[in-house]
């Protein structure tokens, strides 16, 4: 997904990013906060401590047997879920 594609995804759920910003997270040279992430692993299906691992150590998510989980459980985790996470 390019950069405009994923700051219009990234639009929809409510926070404004540009592909500009989103070009700074990528080379490192802008920080991410944890609201930017959880809506990054909403959008990529996937969840917050997925992309914060290095590639080659990507494990399951915790608590989730044989690397199996939920689709609709990492959803519930995006904007507007209605869920609170502590």
């Amino acid at each position: 997904m390019d950069l405009r594609t994923f700051a219009e995804r990234v639009k929809e759920t409510g926070r404004a990013m540009s592909p500009s910003a989103l070009s700074k997270i990528e080379n490192g040279d802008r920080r991410v906060d944890v609201d930017d992430l959880t809506v990054f692993a909403f959008i990529l299906q996937t969840t917050p401590a997925a992309l914060l691992a290095p590639l080659e150590v990507v494990s399951p998510p915790t608590g989730v047997p044989s690397g199996q989980f939920n689709l609709e459980e990492i959803r519930g985790l995006g904007p507007g879920s209605g869920q609170t996470h502590h």
